[in-house]
């Protein structure tokens, strides 16, 4: 074989290798580094305004005064991604138009994931090497979505009395909040009270808050005289989730139960 017909054919065959090496899909990575790093998060980060914080086992909002997420939520989502198979991009992925979130750890290590909702895609950039995990792992992709929704454990079927709204035009199970806070701005604010009693002994008091199109509450809740003993240990456990809480809740809602 002259040296022509040998250079022609190792061109090719380097061709092929790297057309076989570009094209078939992504390495599957057995030496995953991704799960140690994911089980030494503290720290989420979802927007350049808004984080959560893992404090004393607890997974929190220091932008909401440290109202408490759905940790359940977030635990669920750190065991997923742990659990799921990785592969070891071997290329460069472009995550222009992708929805980031940071995991971070104590040390100033991080993971950073590029979700592409309308692909049911969830990229990851760790120490320079990108990954792709397998199988579908829903993250919420609006900060308020990491919050336990909706904000009152209520079945509107269990509603026995209720004052200041008609019963009928509004579904309290459906109420869903965007931010807390601690702090009372809201003592000068329009204010409309809504009282619900249910059958299975609760009693909640709702104060509505408005101004210049915005709409917080605040709630209280207690017991009847005779309430379910699932009622009970409900308010005894959670009351800390309401009291003295301010919420926000969507315009289009705070409108709807205000002209009520």
């Amino acid at each position: 074989m002259n040296k022509k017909v040998f250079f022609i054919l190792a061109f090719w065959i380097i061709v092929a290798s790297l057309s076989v090496f570009l094209f078939t899909p992504d390495l599957y990575s057995p030496d995953n580094p991704l799960p140690e790093q994911i089980s030494r998060t503290n720290k989420i980060i979802l927007d350049s305004e808004n984080s959560i914080i893992k404090s004393n086992g607890i997974w929190n909002s220091p932008e909401n005064d440290f109202y408490p997420v759905n940790n359940e939520l977030v635990e669920n989502i750190l065991s997923q991604l742990k659990q799921a198979s990785v592969y070891a991009a071997k290329r460069k992925i472009n995550v222009n138009d992708s929805i980031k979130i940071t995991l971070e750890d104590g040390i100033n290590q991080k993971l950073e994931l590029f979700i592409r909702p309308e692909k049911e895609e969830i990229i990851a950039l760790y120490k320079k090497q990108y990954y792709t995990f397998s199988g579908k792992i829903n993250i919420p992709l609006q900060p308020y979505q990491w919050f336990t929704q909706p904000l009152f454990p209520l079945s509107d079927s269990l509603i026995q009395t209720i004052e200041g709204v008609e019963k009928d035009k509004f579904s309290f199970s459906d109420l869903t909040f965007l931010q807390a806070t601690k702090e009372n701005y809201f003592a000068d604010w329009d204010q409309k009270q809504i009282y619900i009693k249910t059958t299975d002994g609760m009693k909640l008091y709702i104060t509505l808050y408005t101004q210049n199109r915005s709409y917080w509450l605040s709630a209280k809740m207690d017991t009847t005289i005779m309430p379910t003993k699932d009622t009970k240990y409900f308010i005894d456990d959670n009351n800390f989730l309401y009291d003295g809480w301010f919420f926000e809740i969507p315009q289009p809602i705070g409108s709807k139960l205000f002209s009520d």
